[in-house]
């Protein structure tokens, strides 16, 4: 790695309360954009409500709209005149500098402040405006961060503590953990696909809405249980008082649970490896779409299962073909009873992919199979959206109508305005056949107009 890599632009705010002036910009590397400078300047502030207590300094982390991360030490003033009065010093992370770390808690060592807090907004003051500093060079932090992650803080706990914090932090909601610390932090993290798209506070005095994850000093506990249990936007777990609210069981957080307990952490780290190679993959609850997906892959596939791949590999990115090529399964040939469903995935998922016109065979058996199943409405609506690629098939589709229209039974009525169409469709198709049905069916067919 070069010095240059590691040279992390930077900002210093302090908030001295609204009667001297509120937000105050101490220092930076450069001006902030207009899309970033507000939101770095909310997110300066004390973590919450204050407690009417010093609290002890705290780090803050999430995504600029950039590409860059925001790592920020936040430290309380005990010597100032207002309450909530906070100096907050703001890294702004490079997605480069950010591919070299397990997670943004490794660099909790990269900050230090100047001995004279007072002379600092005092020269602000005089200066009626921020200086310049250099970028900070995190090269020595960097280089003595581990590269592995480290699950020790996790293994340390017993299981009525760690089993509830994994099922909360696989869950959907945000997590606040009540007594816990940056290292337990750091080794949550190191279970999500990208933590650097997601937003940490290691001392939140109120729930921070932007944080998906949360360390809570114990007297602020109270707050977040009380504001779970009425806005649930929070899952909370207590490590002091072990209460919880907001939790939900997941079967990932069992499996992890298990591979943690039994030393097994090669499966695990590979799993978290292989949900990272998906862009759209961030938080921990991704890790049970990777591995579903892979079971997917794996076996033959229902028809609903076909359906849950396809999404599975929309999200992923997938080109166009490869999303054609899942739909294989059910151009196979529908389930009896099951050709109108087949129909209506097909063109709904597969006709926007452009399929090759080889399918045209498989696609006539489909239609053939709906018409003698009475499935007009799913055999309307593709003909309509797809059956001009397809003219052989629609030709297959449209005699089969004719041959269905011939036929005594009879099929539910919520299908008769789509026959009607269809037995107009065919004509040209099985004109004797067809003529002869709808003479039969005289009074039906003049309820079209």
């Amino acid at each position: 790695m070069t010095a240059v890599l590691w040279e992390a632009a930077r900002v210093v705010h302090r908030y001295c309360g609204r009667q001297h002036g509120g937000h105050c910009e101490v220092a930076s590397t450069g001006p902030l954009a207009k899309a970033i400078e507000p939101l770095v300047h909310r997110r300066s502030d004390l973590a919450g409500e204050d407690l009417g207590r010093p609290v002890p300094p705290y780090f803050s982390g999430y995504p600029l709209p950039d590409g860059r991360y925001a790592f920020a030490r936040t430290r309380y003033l005990e010597d100032a005149d207002c309450l909530g009065a906070v100096r907050t010093e703001s890294l702004l992370l490079t997605p480069e500098q950010q591919a070299e770390l397990v997670h943004p808690l490794l660099l909790r060592e990269a900050f230090d402040e100047p001995a004279d807090l007072g002379a600092e907004l005092e020269a602000v003051r005089a200066a009626r405006g921020p200086h310049d500093v250099a970028p900070r060079d995190l090269g020595a932090v960097v280089d003595g961060a581990p590269r592995d992650p480290d699950f020790s803080p996790l293994l340390a706990l017993d299981d009525a503590k760690l089993e509830p914090l994994l099922h909360a932090w696989c869950g959907s909601l945000p997590v606040a953990i009540v007594g816990g610390t940056p290292e337990l932090l750091g080794a949550l993290l190191a279970l999500a696909p990208d933590p650097w798209s997601l937003g940490i506070c290691t001392q939140a005095l109120s729930h921070r809405d932007w944080a998906r994850l949360q360390a809570v000093p114990p007297e602020a506990a109270e707050r977040f249980v009380l504001r779970a249990a009425r806005e649930k936007d929070v899952a909370v777990v207590d490590l002091v008082g072990r209460a919880l609210q907001g939790v939900v069981t997941s079967p990932l957080a069992s499996w992890i649970h298990t591979r943690l307990r039994a030393g097994e952490l090669g499966p695990l780290l590979s799993l978290v490896a292989r949900a990272r190679e998906v862009e759209a993959y961030a938080a921990p609850s991704d890790l049970a779409a990777q591995q579903r997906f892979e079971a997917l892959s794996s076996k033959p596939l229902s028809s609903e299962e076909v359906i849950e791949h396809v999404n599975h590999l929309k999200v992923r990115g997938a080109a166009p073909e490869e999303l054609a090529a899942a739909f294989t399964p059910l151009l196979a040939g529908a389930e009896p009873g099951r050709a109108g469903f087949t129909l209506n995935v097909l063109r709904s998922g597969w006709l926007p992919t452009e399929p090759e016109p080889a399918a045209e065979p498989a696609v006539g058996a489909l239609l053939e199979q709906a018409a003698a199943e009475g499935a007009g409405r799913a055999l309307l609506a593709f003909l309509e959206a797809g059956g001009e690629r397809f003219p052989a098939a629609r030709a297959r589709g449209l005699c089969a109508v004719a041959r269905r229209l011939s036929q005594p039974e009879p099929w539910e009525e919520r299908e008769d305005a789509a026959w009607r169409e269809l037995a107009l469709a065919a004509l040209p198709y099985a004109p004797e056949e067809v003529s002869a049905a709808l003479a039969e069916r005289a009074p039906w067919l003049d309820e079209r107009g």
